[in-house]
């Protein structure tokens, strides 16, 4: 399954701020591809090749379709109208990809048993790739300063955003017929912008009245079940953690050990099923420190991020001259990474201890 198209909207040679094609040539690609048919797969990746052929090597890279019949995905996105020529570009290079996408996904023939075949071929090979993408391009809207209002005047807010929200449509279409053969799914949006999206933004999946309804023989019915919270640790044995975590009570009194022990944290970081609230996870260092050390370990979890440690209700700022502790939100996070006045000798020491448990 290629995702070269995306992948090059948003880090290659098509990103829309950096595109330039003569406006003749644009206004011909388009105006020819209008024109054609898309009946079948053969004729979409025609069509796809049309449009990307002022790119050698991404026209190289379409595939050629190993089955005829267009299945229609189960969700769409309230889409962005196309009015100028270089959207109407962009719309059709994004719709053309994803009908490709979406039909090399739901067909694969490497699916032999579900069990075995499903989590690697759909979860890791399909559904990975979206996600980091529709993430990748939700953090360049922001880093940009776009808003997810209209108008969409500026071609990368319309080419970002389109790719963006028609991804999440894709990736809940793949997901869903796969659902009960993967290890992480998600019921709803909601769900899904907690664990893998960094900024969350407003989304409906719409259903698609025209879809084909995925009936591999090798797919059963599923049972919907409210998906578990978790971290995510992927570090191995929890030891490693509880070293680490007693090194950095030494060195910069990480936790008030007199109301959270470092057994309670490690639990906490490592359990598969997190209950909102119940662990109480008091800090003695600064917000900043505490940053630092989570912002550092974070490549060991799935799931470690601002986003999740606001979920889980679970951990108290250290008390300041006159005010108790509060909550720790993703909001005071992302202020403390703003004002970190840490001296660069403080975050070396905790950066060594932290390589010396977790490399």
């Amino acid at each position: 399954m290629n995702l070269q198209i995306f992948n090059s909207i948003v880090n290659g040679e098509l990103k829309p701020w950096l595109i330039d094609i003569e406006e003749s040539t644009l206004k011909e690609i388009v105006r020819q591809s209008n024109k054609m048919p898309v009946n079948d797969l053969q004729q979409v990746a025609n069509k796809l090749k049309h449009l990307s052929q002022p790119f050698n090597n991404i026209q190289k890279s379409i595939p050629v379709p190993t089955i005829q019949e267009i299945k229609q995905q189960a969700y769409l996105s309230n889409n962005i109208e196309a009015t100028t020529l270089l959207q109407h570009y962009y719309k059709g290079l994004i719709d053309a990809a994803l009908i490709i996408y979406y039909n090399e996904a739901v067909n694969n023939p490497f699916i032999k048993d579900n069990a075995l075949d499903v989590p690697f071929q759909i979860g890791e090979k399909s559904l990975k790739g979206i996600s980091v993408l529709c993430n990748q391009a939700n953090n360049e809207l922001r880093e940009k300063g776009f808003d997810d209002v209209p108008p969409y005047t500026d071609i990368t807010h319309f080419a970002l955003t389109y790719l963006r929200n028609n991804l999440l449509a894709l990736y809940f279409s793949i997901q869903n017929p796969f659902k009960e053969y993967l290890s992480n799914s998600y019921d709803t949006v909601e769900d899904y912008m907690l664990y893998s999206i960094e900024n969350s933004f407003e989304f409906t999946l719409v259903p698609n009245q025209n879809a084909n309804k995925v009936t591999q023989q090798i797919i059963k019915p599923t049972i919907n079940l409210p998906p578990k919270f978790s971290f995510g640790w992927k570090g191995g044995s929890p030891e490693k953690l509880q070293a680490l975590f007693d090194d950095l009570c030494l060195d910069i009194k990480f936790l008030d050990e007199e109301q959270t022990s470092v057994k309670t944290l490690v639990e906490l970081l490592t359990s598969a099923d997190v209950k909102i609230g119940t662990s109480k996870i008091y800090l003695g260092c600064r917000t900043t420190e505490f940053v630092l050390v989570m912002d550092a370990i974070s490549k060991h979890f799935l799931r470690l991020t601002q986003t999740t440690i606001e979920k889980s209700q679970c951990f108290w700022s250290k008390p300041a001259t006159n005010k108790p502790s509060t909550l720790i939100t993703s909001s005071s996070i992302s202020k403390s990474r703003t004002k970190n006045k840490t001296k660069e000798e403080v975050i070396s020491d905790i950066k060594a201890t932290i390589d010396k448990h977790l490399p």
